[in-house]
């Protein structure tokens, strides 16, 4: 069964100026099949700038990788977008959404199987979402916000309040069909609740699985330029986000945002980003 299940499933994985086996996404999941003896096939979708993968130098058992690389960085909307095209090439009845930066621990294929065996007519699952302690994803999701969450419950739930992030969520390949795919605009930031919001209009329910997997937030660097970087991108995706959802909340919360860094690093780029991504100031 667990064979069956990973046999109809393709990972989509973005990478970032990261080696593929440098990827805590990748190396994790590596050692879950090598100790179930299962092969996975992986979509390695590379935005660095330049090939963090060697196709003809770097193999690895229990694996068929599938390597693109985009130097443009488009952003992960576009690379899942390409996943789901894939799995429709492939037959794949599964797409497995994943960052470079979240560590699946043993039980995390056999956690899916067990709860789409115990909710079978439900299209989307997702791990407990980790970082120090707290529940990244799922998350409350509270006008037009997402916070992380102390505790949630295995099993089902409906979206009220809630919303998830990209990374580890199993999804069916009709259903991601069925909700329109990513929206290319939104290169990072805001990709998963601009997904998530169109799901909630065609499915009313997800299934929190037994997996738990730990993750690395981006947003923890600590150098100047990559925060400035970030934040640009913050801003493009709530700019597009913002369209389809509450302009004036999400006005809010990035202009909050961005007042917070201007305060801690004193500098008028935050500033600048935010009115012209906005305002074209």
């Amino acid at each position: 069964m667990l064979k069956d299940f990973v046999d109809k499933t393709l990972c989509v994985l973005v990478l970032y100026k990261t080696n593929l086996i440098d990827s805590n996404s990748f190396s994790s999941i590596l050692k879950v099949l090598k100790t179930n003896n299962i092969t996975l096939e992986f979509l390695i979708y590379d935005n660095s700038p330049e090939a963090f993968y060697n196709e003809n130098d770097e193999k690895y058992e229990n694996t068929i990788i599938n390597y693109f690389h985009n130097q443009q960085n488009e952003g992960v909307s576009k690379a899942y977008n390409a996943g789901f095209q894939m799995a429709m090439l492939k037959n794949k009845k599964w797409l497995l959404l994943m960052d470079q930066d979240t560590i699946c621990q043993d039980n995390f294929f056999e956690e899916y199987l067990n709860s789409i065996n115990e909710y079978p007519s439900v299209s989307l699952f997702v791990p407990k979402l980790m970082f120090d302690k707290k529940i990244l994803s799922p998350c409350n999701f509270y006008f037009g916000r997402g916070s992380a969450m102390d505790k949630i419950n295995i099993g089902i739930h409906n979206f009220k309040w809630k919303s998830l992030l990209n990374s580890g969520m199993l999804i069916k390949a009709e259903a991601f069909e069925r909700t329109g795919g990513y929206n290319d605009k939104i290169k990072l930031d805001f990709s998963d609740f601009f997904f998530i919001d169109k799901f909630k209009e065609k499915y009313k329910s997800f299934v929190v699985t037994n997996a738990i997997c730990l993750h690395e937030l981006s947003s923890s660097e600590q150098q100047l330029e990559s925060i400035i970087v970030r934040f640009k991108l913050y801003c493009e995706g709530a700019k597009y986000y913002a369209k389809t959802s509450n302009f004036i909340l999400v006005l809010i919360w990035s202009k909050l945002r961005m007042l917070k860094l201007f305060v801690k690093y004193r500098d008028i780029r935050f500033l600048k980003i935010f009115y012209k991504t906005f305002f074209n100031i």
